[in-house]
């Protein structure tokens, strides 16, 4: 009777360990995927800053010449060329079609106005 009892304290004591074994392990995989989430929700906030300053400069310059806004202009299409190549999967990727309506539509009424003026200086 003296064995069985030592032996039960001892299967305890063993199932504490492995538990708190399983625990311990569980905790950095765990850390792991939280990072990862983390992580990855950073890098979409980025991304979205960079087509929100796109579109910033689009119409930061809307009302201004072609020819003061062109930089502008060529540098919003920059931006919204990296986000679809090298981002495609991202949020601001998927953003970018709409954007370049009003971008075309700006540009192509900045450019139609130089040109009609120069035509009617002629």
């Amino acid at each position: 009777m003296k064995e069985r009892r030592e032996a039960v304290p001892h299967r305890v004591a063993q199932t504490v360990a492995v538990l708190l074994g399983l625990v311990l392990l569980a905790a950095p995989v765990g850390g792991v995927v939280l990072y990862g989430g983390a992580r990855e929700e950073a890098t979409q906030q980025m991304l979205l800053g960079r087509l929100d300053q796109a579109d910033r400069l689009v119409q930061t310059v809307k009302d201004q010449p072609f020819a003061t806004a062109e930089p502008y202009y060529r540098k919003a299409l920059t931006a919204y060329r990296d986000l679809s190549n090298h981002h495609p999967d991202s949020r601001a990727a998927q953003r970018v079609p709409d954007r370049l309506h009003p971008y075309y539509t700006r540009s192509a009424l900045r450019t139609t106005s130089r040109t009609t003026a120069t035509r009617s200086r002629r």
